[in-house]
């Protein structure tokens, strides 16, 4: 999969690329053979695996472009991807720009997240009626573009995530700070997804990251009001989900998912110190943030569709008991 998501980057039409690659830990030579493919590939070499947001933040800090373009390396890009993003993102002044991600079959993997009053983020996944720019609430982490100097004003990924929703928390402090977040459908790059979190974490370990790190934006990123308002629906909701699971037989996922929900009360002192930082930093309040065409109400329709996709996500027979 790496190589052919640094083929694609060869033959990209854009020819102003800084090409990084942080190798967290490999031990199938596939670092090397990448800079076969692409002699001008620059290899940051991590002994363990740091995560998915440290890995970026070092590639980000070595990085000397306008802009960044995290990559994963279960995605394919078009032979124009780069070009259109950078040239969207100019045009219009979008600081963090996601393309429209795609599977195998063609089918819409992400077209963005949508913001819902529960805390679930609402995950797009219908192919856009336009072409044009849409405002969404957070992109996802696959492919997205982010302005250099936005990145470093927020300071990155929050290294502590290790991986997933880290993402999703940098969109929303963006908009925070009174940037834009957007897709851009006519750029469509191709994700198979999940290949390479799913091959070193058990399945509680990623419920477990998941539901923490979540937990711990709706807790920091919000007014003290919206927190409030929030959590009263999630923390139940999340409640419940480890429920079904423990009746289930997911055993362990349902531990995962309660040890989720006790971790702030547990780190007290990191969640103060985030939610300082993240607060003393905002420009806009949550009227904006939160503006309707950003969110969907969490009709009883969605909801199921929401803890049905939970359920099933990252199934397997390893944590049972």
């Amino acid at each position: 999969m790496l190589l052919r998501c640094v083929e694609s980057i060869a033959n990209q039409t854009y020819s102003d690329i800084e090409v990084i690659l942080v190798d967290n830990g490999s031990s199938d030579g596939s670092a090397e053979r990448a800079g076969d493919i692409l002699p001008k590939l620059r290899v940051i070499r991590n002994e363990s695996n740091q995560g998915f947001a440290p890995a970026c933040n070092q590639g980000a800090r070595e990085a000397r472009g306008d802009y960044l373009l995290f990559l994963n390396s279960d995605a394919v890009a078009e032979p124009n991807s780069v070009e259109e993003l950078v040239r969207i993102a100019s045009d219009n002044s979008i600081p963090v720009l996601q393309p429209l991600l795609v599977t195998g079959d063609g089918s819409v993997d992400s077209a963005g997240d949508l913001f819902t009053w529960s805390g679930f983020f609402w995950h797009l996944q219908e192919k856009p009626g336009k072409n044009h720019l849409q405002s969404i609430f957070a992109t996802k982490g696959a492919c997205m573009l982010v302005k250099r100097s936005v990145f470093a004003e927020l300071d990155g990924f929050i290294d502590s995530y290790f991986a997933y929703f880290e993402e999703a928390d940098l969109c929303w402090r963006a908009r925070l700070r009174g940037y834009e977040v957007a897709l851009a459908p006519s750029v469509v790059v191709l994700h198979i997804g999940g290949q390479t979190t799913s091959r070193i974490l058990e399945p509680h370990q990623i419920y477990h990251l998941s539901f923490r790190n979540r937990l711990r934006s709706l807790i920091c990123n919000p007014s003290r009001l919206s927190m409030i308002r929030i959590l009263i629906g999630h923390l139940p909701a999340c409640a419940a989900t480890a429920l079904v699971f423990l009746a289930r037989g997911r055993i362990r996922v349902a531990f995962a998912i309660l040890q989720a929900l006790v971790w702030p009360v547990l780190n007290t002192g990191s969640i103060r110190t985030q939610r300082r930082k993240v607060q003393g930093s905002r420009k806009v309040g949550d009227a904006e943030v939160f503006r309707t065409d950003l969110r969907v109400p969490l009709s009883p329709e969605r909801a199921g569709r929401l803890l049905t996709k939970t359920l099933g996500r990252w199934a397997t027979t390893k944590d049972h008991g």
